[in-house]
This record gives C-alpha cells, sequence and structure tokens, in this order.
C-alpha cells in the first residue's frame, strides 16, 4: 500500500464500526453470467443489499478480468474490486453437463444476468426461451452494446467506444482539440446502475402484486450513456448548438470551476444568485454583485472571459486551507480537489472505503453509501471468489 496511505490510529482493516442491518434483499437469488465491468458491478451492488450472488464464469480462464493489471499479489485488483460477497461455479457452458448445471441453479434463482452477444448466448444455451422454459418466473437480464435487436445487435460493447458515439466524449476534456475519456469507466458504471435500477422495479412490482410471471430485460450501454446526459441534450434543444468542453468548468454556469490558490486548486461551485451574494461578500469585492456584467448567472455566463481572470488574481491571494475556512463560514461550495490518497486520509471521506485482507494483501474496497435507519449497511461480508487454478 502507498505510503501516503495512513492507517488511522485505532483503525482495523477488517472491521466496520458499524452495526449489522437487516439486509432488504435477503433472500434473493441472482444467478450471474456476465463479464468485465457493467454487469458484475450490478451483481456486486444487488450482493451489498443482501442479495445471494453466484458468478458463472469460464471453466478454464474465469473473468477475463482476472488478468487485468494491477494485481494484489496474484489476483487482479481490478476483479477483486467488483467481485466481494459472491460464491462462484466455474462450468464449461459449450459441454451438456456444465449446461444441466446451469440450469439447475436457474430453477432456483429469481434473477439471471449475462452479457453474451446474440449468437453466443444460443450456442452456450442460455437464450431467453431456453431459460424462460426451465423457470418462467425469472428476471431474465442481458447488457447489450446495441440493443437485442437491429444490424448493430451482434457487435460488442465497450466503454471507450460508448463514451465516443453517444456524445459525452465530445464535451468532455480541455477543448474540442483535446478531448479525453472520463477517467472512470463511466458507461459501464451507468449501465450497472439503471440495470440494477431495473431489477429492483421489477421485484418490488411483482411483491406488490403477490405474483411473478418472468420478464426479459435488455439495457444497452449506447442507451445508459445518452440516457446520462440529459441536460446537455435540453442545450442542444435551447440553443441550437452542440455543447462544447469546458475543461474542469461548466457550460451554463459561472463561476463552477477551480481555480489555483497559494498552494493547491480549490473548487468553487456558486450556482445560484445567493450564493453569488455571499461570495462578493467573501472574497471583500461586494462591489461586483452590482456590476452589470456579472449581476445574474446569465450575465456571468455571457461575461465569462472578463469575470474568470479577475477572480483568480483574488482567488491565488492566500492557501486553499484559508478559502475554505472563509467559503465554509458563508455556506458558499466549496472543495479541494483531491487525489485518491487524500481521500483515504481524510476521515469524513475514508468512511466510505474498506481496507480488507485478500489473499494475505491489502486491498481497499469502496463501501455500499447508503444507510438503513440510520446504519450503515456491512456491505463486505465475503471475500472475491478466487480462481481454482
Amino acid at each position: 500500500m502507498n505510503s501516503d496511505v495512513k492507517r488511522r490510529k485505532g483503525g482495523s482493516r477488517n472491521k466496520g464500526n458499524h452495526s449489522k442491518v437487516n439486509l432488504p434483499l435477503e433472500g434473493v437469488k441472482i444467478l450471474d453470467a456476465s463479464r468485465v465491468l457493467a454487469g458484475p458491478f450490478c451483481s456486486m451492488l444487488l450482493s451489498d443489499l443482501g442479495a445471494e450472488v453466484i458468478r458463472v464464469e469460464d471453466r478454464e480462464k474465469g473473468d477475463e478480468t482476472r488478468y487485468y493489471q494491477p494485481l494484489i499479489g496474484r489476483e487482479s485488483s481490478y476483479y477483486l474490486s467488483i467481485n466481494r460477497n459472491k460464491k462462484v461455479l466455474f462450468l464449461n457452458l459449450k459441454e451438456r453437463n456444465g449446461r444441466e448445471r446451469l440450469y439447475s441453479l436457474i430453477r432456483k434463482s429469481d434473477v439471471f444476468i449475462h452479457n453474451f452477444l446474440p449468437r453466443v448466448e444460443e450456442e452456450l444455451g442460455v437464450g431467453y426461451d431456453t431459460i424462460r422454459s426451465k423457470n418462467g418466473k425469472i428476471i431474465y437480464v442481458t447488457i447489450s452494446g446495441y440493443g437485442r435487436e437491429g444490424k448493430r445487435a451482434s457487435l460488442p460493447g465497450y466503454d471507450i467506444l460508448m463514451q465516443g458515439e453517444s456524445g459525452l466524449m465530445s464535451v468532455t476534456g480541455m477543448d474540442e482539440n483535446n478531448l479525453a475519456r472520463i477517467g472512470n469507466s463511466t458507461v459501464d458504471i451507468y449501465t450497472a446502475y439503471l440495470c440494477a435500477t431495473t431489477i429492483l422495479a421489477y421485484l418490488y412490482s411483482s411483491a406488490k402484486r403477490g405474483e411473478r410471471g418472468g420478464t426479459r430485460v435488455d439495457i444497452p450501454l449506447i442507451g445508459s450513456a445518452i440516457y446520462s446526459m440529459p441536460f446537455l441534450f435540453g442545450y442542444l434543444a435551447a440553443t441550437g448548438e452542440n455543447p462544447k468542453p469546458a475543461g474542469t468548468a461548466h457550460p451554463g454556469i459561472v463561476p463552477y470551476q477551480p481555480f489555483d490558490t497559494k498552494d493547491r486548486k480549490l473548487i468553487i461551485a456558486v450556482a445560484n444568485n445567493n450564493q453569488w451574494g455571499r461570495f462578493c461578500a467573501a472574497i471583500n469585492r461586494p462591489d461586483l454583485v452590482n456590476d452589470e456584467r456579472f449581476r445574474t448567472n446569465e450575465q456571468r455566463v455571457k461575461h465569462r472571459d472578463e469575470l474568470i481572470p479577475l477572480l483568480e488574481q483574488i482567488m491565488i491571494q492566500k492557501r486553499a486551507s484559508q478559502w475554505i475556512r472563509i467559503f465554509n463560514g458563508r455556506s458558499i461550495p466549496v472543495a479541494p480537489i483531491n487525489r485518491l490518497t487524500d481521500v483515504m486520509n481524510e476521515m469524513s471521506l475514508s468512511s466510505f472505503i474498506e481496507r480488507r485482507n485478500v489473499r494475505g494483501k491489502e486491498m481497499l474496497f469502496t463501501k455500499f453509501p447508503a444507510s438503513i435507519d440510520g446504519k450503515r449497511i456491512q456491505s463486505f461480508r465475503r471475500n472475491p471468489p478466487t480462481h481454482r487454478k
């Protein structure tokens, strides 16, 4: 573990400091044959809430993410990070015995998730009609690149492709000549949340009706990426222009971006005129409140190129900690740009991270952030499953 990550005095690497709470999905059984990120993250989210999840992986190799770099010991940190609380079954679905073992689990499951391409799902015997014949009440979930119908249904989907094709990458970066991929695999994560939300909606609906007739769900990565950009399409509708990358700023709110201080960058988010008034007082420039160029957000956006250099000259005069104290005292939204080691060393933030000993090595896991009846969910209950080889 990087020496920048300091262990808090009295902390424990394997014990949370919250009581066990009732997990709302206890009793729900999920069979997850998906690979890589979107599907496994979805099933981890559901397992954090108490569902029993069994991973189905290739008998010889396991999930391909087991080999992604870097490693924790002999295990991929990528795989470990999204597969806690799960059991695993290694099967060769091309063999009859492998499929029969899968079907025996299907009969006992509430949800089946996979991300095989249509032709592959039929080859492996996990197409919708086949699975439905084994369990007519199952929620059958597929994660695809472009949906299950149409000319592009047979094409694989990867996060970086979806960021580009959806338009998301066109608004990410410093300018139109310096576009960037979002550092996290955001489209995969969006898709996982939508997948879990849809599963939970159907479980709730079935429980409310007192019956379940089974259903088929498909979540396309490309649709999830587009669904994540409502206000950007609103911008296009309102202006008739494509939104452009604004670096770390916001296209429609000013000031809403990082500024240099004496020692580090600091993010200021002045989202309404009340905050603008308090901000001007905090920086000792009350005259800016009634300056016609900056009086409303509309005017501040219009005169961005005049206002931002003016504010930059002011912000550079103090240290970040000084500005944070001043702005917090006036309820002005402010935050530093942290590295992950900074997150680990800040008590209020590190409470969302859990240290666990996995295969003799320390691993950092992100905790499920919700609480129930005032108690945090104990999201880590079982180490990620190892490959038998």
